[in-house]
C-alpha cells in the first residue's frame, strides 16, 4: 500500500510538474493593450515573456500573435471573467486562409472575396474559370472609393482566366478606408459588394513576418509560408498563400 501511495505521489507530482512547466514566447503584434502585471508595462512586438506571466487584458478586443520556436504560433486571449486566472488563454490560429485557394466559377466568388477586410500586400491575382466566367469590355469588374469627395474608379484587368489586382492601378497611391467593387454587365443588373481595403505599415509588417520566420527554423520552408499566410489572414485581411509567397521571395528573399 505504502508503495502504491508512493507511486502515486510520484505520478501526481510530474504531472503536477509538466503542468506547470513554462514556454517563452516572443509577441508578433499587439491588438488593443495588454498589460504585464509584474512591470505596469504593456506587451509590444519583439518583447519576449513567459507563459505563465500575469497578465491585463485591458480591453474586451485585446489579443496578441505569439511564437515559440518550440510551440509555434498562438493567439493570446483573456480567459472568462468568471476565471480568476491573470494567466491568458493561448488559442490556435484560426487559419481563415483566403477562399482563392479555389478557382472563382462566378461573379458571386468574386465579390465574396471582396468582402470584409482585404490586405493589399503586392501584385496579386485572382484565377477564374473562363469557360464558366466571361470577363470582357462589356463584362467587368470596377474597384471605386471616394476620394476628398471625388468618386474615383479603376477597372481591374482579366484575361485568360485571371484576374490581376495592382494596388497601384487600383488606389493610385491613397489609402481609402472603404471601397466598393462593381461587376458591370450588358446582360444583368450591376452587383456590388463593399470592402475594406488593407494597407500595412511595411516596417513593422517586416519585422512581424521575421519574427516568425527567426521562430521557425525546424520547419519546412512551404509550412512557414502557409503560417505566415495565415497570420495576415488573423491579424490584417484576406489575401492569398501564392501573393504571400511571392512577396516573401522578392522582399525578404526567403
Amino acid at each position: 500500500m505504502k508503495t502504491l501511495f508512493l507511486l502515486f505521489s510520484i505520478l501526481t507530482t510530474c504531472l503536477l510538474n509538466a503542468q506547470d512547466k513554462t514556454e517563452q514566447y516572443f509577441v508578433i503584434k499587439v491588438q488593443g493593450e495588454i498589460q504585464r502585471l509584474k512591470t505596469g508595462n504593456l506587451l509590444n512586438s519583439g518583447d519576449e515573456f513567459n507563459s505563465n506571466e500575469s497578465l491585463n487584458f485591458r480591453t474586451d478586443y485585446s489579443r496578441a500573435a505569439v511564437i515559440s520556436p518550440g510551440k509555434g504560433r498562438f493567439i493570446l486571449a483573456s480567459r472568462s471573467k468568471s476565471d480568476n486566472d491573470s494567466r491568458a488563454n493561448f488559442l490556435p490560429p484560426m487559419n481563415n486562409l483566403s477562399s482563392r485557394a479555389v478557382i472563382a466559377s462566378t461573379t458571386d466568388d468574386i465579390l465574396e472575396y471582396f468582402s470584409g477586410e482585404v490586405l493589399f500586400l503586392g501584385p496579386d491575382s485572382i484565377k477564374y474559370d473562363n469557360s464558366k466566367l466571361t470577363l470582357d469590355q462589356d463584362n467587368y469588374f470596377m474597384v471605386s472609393f471616394d476620394s476628398s469627395g471625388v468618386e474615383r474608379e479603376s477597372m481591374i484587368n482579366a484575361s485568360a482566366g485571371l484576374i490581376c489586382i495592382n494596388k497601384y492601378a487600383l488606389f493610385k497611391n491613397q489609402q481609402p478606408k472603404t471601397a466598393k467593387i462593381t461587376f458591370h454587365s450588358s446582360l444583368t443588373k450591376n452587383q456590388k459588394s463593399e470592402f475594406v481595403p488593407v494597407f500595412p505599415d511595411y516596417d513593422k509588417l517586416l519585422g512581424e513576418v521575421k519574427l516568425i520566420i527567426t521562430n521557425s527554423t525546424q520547419k519546412p520552408r512551404t509550412e512557414v509560408v502557409s503560417d505566415i499566410a495565415s497570420y495576415l489572414n488573423d491579424f490584417y485581411g484576406k489575401i492569398s498563400q501564392n501573393t504571400v509567397d511571392n512577396w516573401l521571395k522578392r522582399n525578404m528573399i526567403f
